[in-house]
């Protein structure tokens, strides 16, 4: 076993191992692509999102799934916006379908292994 919190960094049967334990929690860290200053680098949120979720999982003996790296956009009126390169997003939409469906293939793998 690789004894990694990360879920990426697991084969699939170390993860049945992990989910067979005792249901563990699942984080799944989510940051949007896009500046922060001319000082920053614009993946700063999915960053920071990530080193959270992996302390978090540590003290709870958790697990942190792969990040989601785009969000929705930051409004001009707080300092985002398109018009500063780099800056990619999704809709908002888009973003609560794409966490909807991972949790829903996380779900099936918990109730699979409880058959």
């Amino acid at each position: 076993m690789t004894g990694s919190i990360m879920i990426s960094d697991m084969t699939w049967t170390e993860y049945q191992k992990q989910i067979e334990r005792e249901s563990p929690v699942l984080l799944l860290p989510i940051g949007s692509l896009e500046q922060h200053g001319p000082h920053s680098p614009l993946g700063s949120d999915e960053i920071l999102t990530r080193l959270i979720a992996c302390t978090v999982a540590t003290s709870l003996g958790g697990m942190v799934a792969p990040s989601i790296s785009y969000g929705c956009r930051s409004q001009p009126r707080t300092g985002g916006g398109w018009h500063f390169s780099g800056t990619t997003s999704i809709e908002g939409t888009t973003l609560m379908l794409l966490v909807r469906d991972i949790l829903r293939g996380v779900r099936c793998n918990v109730l699979r292994r409880a058959v």
